[in-house]
Order: C-alpha cells, then structure tokens, then sequence
C-alpha cells in the first residue's frame, strides 16, 4: 500500500492532469487510515466524474468514518441510483440510516443489500439488527440465522440472535445462542472479559 501510494503521488507530481488518479490513491489513503488526504482526493474526484458509482461509495465512506452522516448518505444513495446493482451501496445506506436511529428506512436498504448479493454478510447482520431496533424479532432472528449460516464462527452474531430469540420469547435458542458466543468470544486472543461477563 505505501509503495503504491508513493508512485500514484510521484505520477501527479509529474502529471497534475492525472485526475483519474485521484479515486484510486483516495482509496488507498482511505484504507491505511488517512481520512483527510482521501476526502481531499475523493471530493476533487467528485467534481471530475460525479457519475461515478464507486467514487461516490468511496466518498461515504470517508463522510460516514467523520460521522458527516447526512452526506455519507447523499453518496451512498447517490451510488446505487448510478448503479442499481451495487449491493454494497445499498447496504452502507442502512448502516448510516441505522446510525441515524431510522430503522424502518434501514430495513429496506438492507433488504434491497441481499436481493443483489444474497450473500452479503453485514447486510444480513444490518437486517437483523434494524429488525431487532424496530421490534420485528421474528425476522430479527431470521436475517441473523442467514448470517450465522455465512459465517458460523463470528461471536457478535451468535450474542445478536440471542438476544432476539430471548423477545420472541424462545429462552432456549437464547441460551444456546448466547453459549455459542461465548465459546467463539473466549477463543480470541486478549477478550474482553466485561462483553464476555455481560
């Protein structure tokens, strides 16, 4: 990454025309954590090709890592109307939707997430979640089953399906949920004892 950095910033020293340059060095400076240099990249990139799908994805995400929530919207929603099929679009939405503590709205963004890519884990995840937040426990612990089914050995799930089988109310599910967690919690190096307590 810090190799590629330095030659896409050696190529626009050179050649300041190379704006097509600047989403794919705003990404990489999005990923090792400079968050200013990629929106300065990401938001020139913006002026030179608004019709860009994944720009505008990669600029929520730098938008939604600020908390500038309300636009970390605008460009997520921005990119699936460029792309209808971009299922990572639709659910970025529903995470910010959900952060915004709207979740009826989330629910749809992730439910279009899955209808693309049914096999889309943080979509599964944010369904279930945004269900469990709007009191649907029922399709609560049906998007976190799927979830569970792609990938069986994440803890955060297991605990999430628990505590949306102990409202339906299924005690048992719960308890067999929760010790699943714990089991896969306790197995990561440097756990947190007070989240594995709770």
């Amino acid at each position: 990454t810090d190799d590629a950095i330095a030659n896409y910033e050696k190529s626009l020293e050179i050649d300041k025309g190379l704006t097509e340059i600047y989403v794919p060095l705003g990404i990489l400076y999005f990923q090792s954590g400079q968050v200013a240099k990629a929106d300065d990249l990401l938001s020139k990139a913006i002026v030179n090709s608004p019709g860009s799908a994944e720009t505008q994805f990669f600029l929520g995400l730098v938008r939604s890592s600020q908390n500038r929530n309300e636009e970390a919207l605008a460009a997520f929603q921005k990119a699936s109307t460029i792309d209808p099929k971009y299922a990572e679009a639709y659910s970025r939405t529903g995470d910010v939707l959900a952060a915004l503590k709207r979740p009826q709205e989330a629910i749809l963004e992730y439910q279009k997430a899955v209808a693309v890519k049914d096999d889309l884990f943080d979509a599964w995840v944010g369904l279930g979640e945004a269900n469990y937040d709007a009191g649907n426990f029922a399709d609560s612990v049906t998007a976190l089953t799927r979830a569970k089914k792609l990938r069986n050995d994440n803890w955060e799930v297991y605990a999430a399906l628990g505590d949306a089988y102990l409202k339906t109310p299924n005690f048992n599910d719960a308890a067999s949920n929760y010790n699943l967690a714990i089991t896969f919690l306790t197995r990561m190096k440097d756990f947190n004892k007070e989240t594995a307590a709770d």
